[in-house]
């Protein structure tokens, strides 16, 4: 779901109208959580912001690491099942009256932080690079670009500390899922009827296409 900026304009309005739509989600028959994400991995390219550790020198501009980058809602690790492995993942107390944190997975632990723990350490990240947000949480690696792609260093903030124009919602369900896509859409039309959703897919399919080369 793509939000028009006309519309929704800014970032009250944007988190207003995926708060209330979570919510209608969530209490859809066969549902049993949902969750929003700016990027979702296998299906989208993805954004790339470079980081920077405070109480570290700047590295050379040809040195600069970056990672993923997801702003999701507190239910986005539990929807997708991606386990924690140290802290805490995000609540939703997380939002933008709250401190400014991030959750990061073990590849970039390993990569940015080898020997150290990251958790309390501060990052700054290529938007918003004023702003220290604190590592709170440490979660298993995602595939990102494929089935057969390396492990990437990703990043994750709530989405209430960083709006984002378009997310893509995620639903777990107890039935099919097939029957759940048109009760999800309305439950998106009963919030602002003229607002379209571009498509929906299940992370099957997303799975499939990611070894249809292979299989071709």
């Amino acid at each position: 779901v793509s939000l028009p900026d006309a519309k929704y304009p800014d970032a009250a309005k944007q988190t207003a109208f995926y708060q209330q739509t979570l919510e209608g989600l969530r209490s859809l028959p066969g549902v049993r959580s949902a969750a929003a994400t700016s990027v979702v991995p296998l299906g989208d390219d993805g954004l790339i912001f470079s980081i920077k550790v405070d109480g570290r020198p700047p590295e050379p501009p040809d040195q600069e690491k970056s990672a993923n980058w997801y702003a999701v809602s507190a239910d986005y690790f539990k929807t997708m099942k991606i386990p924690l492995v140290k802290g805490r993942v995000f609540t939703a107390h997380d939002d933008a009256t709250s401190p400014r944190i991030a959750v990061i997975n073990e590849s970039f632990a390993r990569r940015i932080f080898p020997g150290e723990d990251p958790i309390g350490r501060k990052i700054r990240m290529g938007i918003n690079s004023d702003v220290a947000r604190e590592i709170v949480g440490i979660v298993k690696d995602v595939k990102h670009y494929g089935l057969e792609s390396k492990f990437t260093m990703q990043m994750y903030e709530p989405y209430l500390q960083q709006p984002w124009n378009s997310m893509t919602f995620l639903l777990r369900t107890d039935t099919r899922p097939a029957g759940v896509t048109s009760a999800a859409r309305q439950a998106i039309f009963a919030l602002d009827k003229d607002q379209p959703v571009s498509e929906a897919r299940t992370l099957e399919d997303l799975v499939s296409a990611s070894g249809a080369q292979r299989k071709f």
